[in-house]
């Protein structure tokens, strides 16, 4: 699908987390592989349907991502 996260805050401070199945990316480098910036926003691409996007989101880090089986 095409999803939108419109509120994501990947601060400290927050505890906004991406949970990504391992089946989509195995770790945090495939993942940062498939992520791509686009004006304001980051997209996550996992197949030529299947999108993320953290609207007004430029950078995260690992600390957001927890990835599960």
């Amino acid at each position: 699908g095409q999803d939108v996260v419109n509120d994501f805050d990947p601060s400290a401070e927050s505890q906004d987390v991406l949970n990504i199945s391992t089946s989509l990316f195995a770790d945090w480098d495939s993942l940062l592989r498939a992520t791509e910036r686009r004006g304001s926003d980051l997209i996550i691409t996992s197949s030529t349907n299947d999108t993320i996007t953290l609207k007004n989101v430029t950078s995260f880090t690992s600390a957001c991502v927890h990835f599960y089986t």
